[in-house]
């Protein structure tokens, strides 16, 4: 595949690569105890030091267009593809340690530039992450082609004038005459139109079909996600999936109309993530879970993805956990609720690690696992 962008596209880019650095960043403060509000507040400004950076970076750089492109290959076998090692020999050892069945990207790019030099290609790349399914990949290749926008630089403070004062004191009282005659309900929708503004019972009416909109938004999105989990790819399946999308598209037009931003992270970003003790960005996982016959099996992760001690500290770190053990489908939902319901108040999720089990009946394991994905985001270990 190949494509272009301008310097705007160059920003998203680096915008995108920043958000591990971001992430890391803010973990260290959550660590040191910042939370709440303060939190929020460091988050806004971290984020915007990044953009302001990447901004700076870009100023005075050639406009474009710049060219991407990337090759796709599906690891069949060890035998190391011919175009592979004509076009990227220092990309081998990324082919030979993915795993089987896995598709590896390599791309390259004509990084930016300086107006009076000539434009290159950059050495190909290997991406860490290797794809298994169809739909995991283009998702990827989708994020790569049409990244987040670099939030704009921002404003310099201005300096503080003689006359502002004066200026805030006329505010001040003309907003005080306002409400005078606001409290007369005759003259209440005069004077509102007479400044433009807007009635707060309207405010609250668009802000309700938005919360609604959105509501059904995150709905549609995890019932698509456990269908694409589940039906196959027949005629049927795919047209019931293409209808899905197009109703999202709907929806999510609707909230642009009124203001609203769907968040790129629903339902997949950690509420903990390792990043901070760990060389990995990899969320941390609550629970190992195996499909049963006797029902849901929940143990401990072990291994490499045991709950180290520093993970524990984490800030939004549940204070108790349920107990390990054997949990009917009703019994396991209404056990980890509370779990899935304080995820859902910060916006974020809790992963688990889901084994493939020993189920022969599919219909049994489409439940089990419909439970633990109606409440966790889940890791498939291979």
């Amino acid at each position: 595949m190949s494509w272009t962008g301008d310097h705007e596209y160059l920003r998203a880019c680096a915008w995108n690569e920043a958000q591990e650095d971001i992430r890391r960043e803010l973990n260290r403060r959550r660590i040191a105890g910042v939370s709440g509000r303060d939190y929020r507040r460091a988050r806004e400004r971290v984020e915007q030091a990044y953009a302001d950076q990447i901004h700076e970076r870009f100023q005075h750089k050639h406009a474009g267009p710049y060219a991407n492109e990337c090759f796709v290959f599906y690891k069949s076998a060890n035998l190391l593809p011919p175009a592979l090692v004509e076009m990227a020999p220092n990309c081998q050892q990324a082919f030979l340690d993915a795993p089987l069945h896995n598709y590896l990207i390599i791309s390259r790019h004509q990084p930016a530039i300086d107006k009076a030099e000539k434009r290159g290609f950059s050495s190909f790349e290997a991406l860490e992450a290797t794809p298994r399914g169809q739909q995991e990949i283009v998702d990827l290749l989708l994020k790569r082609i049409y990244p987040e926008r670099c939030p704009v630089k921002s404003e310099p403070q201005k300096r503080s004038c003689v006359w502002c004062w004066s200026v805030a004191a006329s505010a001040l009282l003309l907003l005080a005459i306002a409400a005078v005659f606001v409290l007369w309900e005759g003259n209440r929708q005069k004077i509102l139109d007479y400044f433009g503004w807007v009635d707060a019972s309207v405010v609250a009416e668009v802000r309700a079909q938005r919360d609604q909109l959105m509501e059904d938004y995150r709905e549609l999105s995890q019932q698509r996600l456990l269908e694409d989990a589940t039906r196959g790819a027949d005629d049927t399946a795919l047209a019931s999936s293409a209808e899905q999308e197009e109703q999202l598209a709907r929806i999510a037009s609707a909230i642009e109309e009124l203001g609203g931003r769907i968040p790129e992270h629903w339902g997949y970003r950690p509420c903990i993530d390792s990043a901070a003790v760990r060389a990995s960005n990899a969320p941390v996982y609550l629970y190992d879970i195996t499909p049963s016959v006797n029902g849901l099996i929940v143990s401990e992760p072990r291994g490499q993805f045991a709950i180290l001690a520093e993970e524990r500290l984490h800030p939004e770190f549940p204070d108790s956990l349920p107990a390990f053990g054997s949990y009917s489908v009703a019994d396991f939902q209404a056990t980890m609720a509370p779990l899935q319901q304080s995820g859902s108040a910060m916006d974020c999720a809790f992963y688990v690690l889901l084994r493939d089990g020993e189920l022969d009946d599919a219909t049994m394991y489409r439940e089990q696992r419909s439970a633990v994905e109606a409440v966790f985001q889940i890791y498939r270990p291979r």
